[in-house]
């Protein structure tokens, strides 16, 4: 058989197939193209510089401003610096130490934009350098790493004794900032999509159904926040007008600091309104918990953000909150069924999403527990071992409701189906008896 192309047809060469057809650039092109760019270590070192610097910067100007509006601030010292310094080991999931007591409860909402800004000096570190293999890319990632752990391990013996261990310093450098770094880097050359694409197709709607399954629930807690601090703003009076009243007499720094605040631990009010809306509740404080079904009277707590959204009394209909849950497992379990999964499938594909959804749900839970102090600020947040628990209870009831009606339909058409083939399979007398008896 004879290929007919446009030069076969007698047409000129630029109309024919061959030349309307983009050709697709060569490997080769492509390699000596990133030749032309940066060394893979300068460009992983100049990432991780300016990464450094972006962050460093921002931590500090918040201090700053809020010495320098403040009254009767005095000059500029060493104190600022050091409120920076640890605002930034916080911002990295290590704990900070403020005289005999250690914060373990972190805001991780800092720790986010951390992560994006090396994600993003990642990226720009793949576009500039010449990194096309696995070695640049391996060199671009080390630099990078290396750097923004010494200027950590410098940041830490200059500020001197409340800095962390040099060990946990490196620990946590090598695993937020090679982790991010890395991914910044592959996603610009295209790996994370090729990677994405490896993995079995069932695996990937297995973990997109846990991830529903979970984000629900985050959903879910972020409007729940958003409705308390609305209540608690509008509100013309009650427990939270106090401290909503002291931070209305801030100045122009005391409101930013406020703000980064509530930024940064906007994860920790989130696991908690999760918490809440399971209906297990969560501790403020030590000695007291708060939940739908609890309406015991709250002592007087610290005037700090989140503290003025405590929903007590609970208010009505809060009761009806766990059915978000079961609305999660619903979602989950139709979003397998959409994917075809039927059968066995369905069901191994409900029980892993399922693990992902409370391996997801239990990592939130717990970095939204911790100490913010002492004494009644210890051990503070959700509980949660009871909350995973009733969680998984939800989902699996959610599950039940699209998993089994699926199932018995699935039976019910294989049923049909083996009966018309054993009509269809019948001998020729045997239908005429069949249709002589009717």
């Amino acid at each position: 058989m004879t290929r007919v192309t446009g030069a076969s047809r007698g047409l000129p060469p630029d109309q024919s197939d061959e030349s309307r057809t983009p050709a697709r650039p060569d490997a080769d092109a492509v390699t000596v193209a990133r030749g032309s760019g940066w060394p893979a270590g300068v460009a992983g070192a100049v990432a991780a510089l300016g990464a450094t610097a972006i962050v460093w910067v921002a931590f500090l100007v918040l201090p700053a401003l809020v010495w320098f509006t403040a009254e009767n601030s005095g000059a500029f010292n060493d104190s600022v610096l050091v409120v920076a310094a640890q605002a930034f080991w916080a911002a990295q999931g290590l704990p900070v130490a403020l005289g005999d007591v250690t914060i373990t409860l972190l805001p991780w909402g800092w720790a986010i934009v951390i992560a994006v800004i090396l994600f993003a000096s990642g990226r720009w570190a793949g576009r500039v350098s010449s990194a096309a293999g696995l070695i640049p890319t391996a060199i671009v990632v080390s630099a990078a790493t290396a750097v923004y752990c010494a200027l950590g391990l410098g940041l830490a013996w200059f500020i001197g004794p409340p800095a962390p261990a040099p060990g946990r310093l490196l620990l946590t450098g090598v695993i937020l900032g090679g982790v991010c770094l890395t991914l910044g880097v592959k996603s610009y050359q295209g790996q994370l999509r090729q990677t994405v694409q490896k993995i079995p197709r069932n695996i990937l709607h297995c973990v997109a159904a846990g991830l529903t399954g979970f984000l629900v629930w985050v959903v879910a807690g972020g409007v729940l926040v958003g409705v308390a601090a609305v209540g608690v703003a509008m509100a013309p009076g009650g427990s939270g007008s106090g401290p909503i009243a002291a931070f209305g007499g801030l100045d122009v720094g005391g409101l930013v600091a406020v703000t980064a605040i509530a930024v940064g631990y906007l994860p920790v009010a989130i696991g908690w309104a999760v918490s809440y809306g399971l209906g297990v509740g969560f501790a403020p404080i030590a000695e007291a918990t708060v939940s739908p079904f609890s309406a015991l009277a709250l002592p007087e707590l610290p005037a700090l953000p989140y503290f003025t959204m405590m929903p007590v009394p609970p208010p009505p209909g809060a009761a009806a909150l766990p059915l978000v849950g079961v609305l999660a497992g619903v979602l989950a379990a139709g979003l397998l069924r959409r994917r075809n999964l039927r059968g066995v499938h369905l069901v191994v594909g409900s029980l892993l999403s399922l693990m992902v959804s409370a391996v997801l749900l239990l990592g939130l839970l717990i970095a939204a527990s911790g100490d913010l102090g002492s004494n009644r600020l210890a051990g503070i947040g959700p509980h949660v071992v009871s909350a995973v628990g009733v969680a998984c209870l939800l989902w699996v009831l959610g599950y039940l409701i699209v998993v089994v009606p699926t199932l018995w339909s699935d039976h019910a058409h294989q049923n049909d189906e083996a009966w018309h083939d054993h009509e269809r399979n019948a001998p020729a007398g045997r239908k005429l008896r069949y249709v002589q008896r009717d």
